[in-house]
């Protein structure tokens, strides 16, 4: 009989815990296209002063360019 074969089995990582406790959401709704200018103006301040306190930006825009409207 031959001897049998012990697989290896992959080590699990523990799961790193994270402070949630100052973590937050916004929100921001706009009816109607946005202008794209003044929109890329806010994201830039907004970034200049609070780029490490954002974790994560995302979203869907509709953005009114020069009489077209780009989703």
């Amino acid at each position: 009989m031959l001897p049998q074969r012990h697989e290896r089995q992959p080590k699990r990582r523990r799961k790193q815990l994270h402070d949630l406790s100052g973590v937050g959401s916004v929100g921001i709704v706009a009816h109607g296209p946005l202008d794209e200018y003044r929109f890329n103006m806010f994201m830039r301040d907004l970034l200049a002063e609070k780029a490490k306190d954002i974790y994560r930006c995302k979203g869907v825009l509709a953005v009114h360019v020069s009489g077209a409207l780009r989703c």
